[in-house]
């Protein structure tokens, strides 16, 4: 009797402790949240690129739910206008209303104006633009965009040791980051730089300074989607020679508004074609949509999915961090994501020729 007892109170133990961890099993704490918020200009001049990181972080946030709906992923989009106080202002609402510690942003002035605070502060930045002051700014900076000297080499290649060479530009950080580049790096024979404001409408005078200074090619550096306008004007003074754009004119649909205009090569991201276990979601998406996403939407939902592997077991900015620089490859979307050691994943780059 005495051993019945015994046996019994042993299995009640056994079947309590069970009981118990069922209950810890049920009842584990959920996974933390991955917050990621992105400051891009929805409104303004440059409007077309903060449409096209809407796309690609809305296109994230339906596939990451449906690959694991037990990991919560929210998105904080605010609309920085292209502006540095606008953006600041937009930045701490990100971090102090809604608790955000990895920010996507884009423009190089935008970006130069956050980072300050990030050194301060020490959020994650992921930067989409090309200025060479956001290479190897610390180990939570990253940025998975061309670069000025990568731009710069890539159209170099059009230009031989005896051209003479036009280069127009916007005088914007990007703009002037380019000509400074080209100007001490590309063979040409002879460079000569005319430069406009951004927001310029009227691109008469500055086509018959470029005409006039008769070169042998042209460069093309500025994002605006009227300044076929600039490519048209030349071509209308008698002025054939090649001529050859920067990736901001194609992405900010430049390229598009040219029409009959040929010995033009343009500056474009190589495509990201979907692999098997993407193609299935990112057609669902396009056909809910009505739209087709670019390479520039995809680079963006690449930068979030990067950010979503890395987060897995902790979404700690430093951890994340870490997780990154662990391999110096991840495959993306249409896309090998090379981690450099300046913390750059550059996307490949084509010519458009018409």
């Amino acid at each position: 009797m005495k051993k019945i007892k015994i046996l019994f109170v042993f299995s009640a133990i056994v079947f309590a402790l069970a009981g118990c961890n069922s209950c810890n099993q049920n009842n584990s704490p959920p996974k933390e949240t991955l917050k990621i918020g992105a400051i891009v200009p929805l409104t303004g001049n440059l409007a077309f690129l903060g449409e096209s990181a809407n796309s690609g972080l809305d296109f994230a946030r339906g596939y990451f739910n449906k690959i694991d709906s037990t990991r919560k992923v929210e998105f904080f989009i605010e609309d920085g206008q292209g502006n540095p106080t606008n953006s600041i202002n937009a930045l701490n609402k990100l971090l102090v209303a809604d608790k955000v510690n990895i920010v996507f942003s884009t423009i190089s002035a935008v970006e130069l104006s956050l980072v300050p605070i990030q050194e301060k502060k020490h959020f994650m930045l992921i930067s989409h633009s090309t200025h060479p002051k956001l290479s190897n700014v610390n180990n939570l900076v990253f940025r998975h965009s061309p670069t000025v000297s990568q731009e710069v080499e890539f159209i170099g290649s059009k230009i031989s040791s005896t051209d003479k060479v036009a280069v127009c530009y916007m005088t914007d950080d990007y703009g002037v980051s380019f000509e400074s580049s080209i100007k001490t790096s590309a063979k040409a024979s002879q460079i000569i730089s005319f430069g406009f404001q951004k927001g310029e409408t009227n691109f008469n005078t500055i086509a018959q300074k470029i005409v006039e200074s008769k070169p042998d090619k042209i460069i093309l550096c500025a994002g605006g989607s009227n300044l076929n306008s600039l490519v048209q004007k030349i071509r209308e003074m008698n002025c054939n020679v090649q001529i050859i754009t920067s990736l901001a004119f194609t992405v900010s649909g430049a390229s598009k508004n040219i029409k009959n205009i040929t010995n033009v090569s343009m500056v474009s991201f190589k495509p990201l074609v979907a692999q098997k276990e993407f193609a299935s979601y990112l057609s669902e998406y396009e056909d809910s949509k009505g739209k087709k996403l670019g390479t520039a939407e995809l680079l963006f939902f690449n930068s979030a999915l990067l950010i979503y592997k890395c987060s897995a077991t902790s979404t700690d900015v430093f951890n994340v961090s870490k997780e990154i620089k662990s391999k110096q490859l991840w495959e993306l979307l249409g896309e090998t994501a090379i981690i450099s050691s300046s913390n750059d994943i550059q996307p490949n780059l084509e010519f458009i020729e018409k």
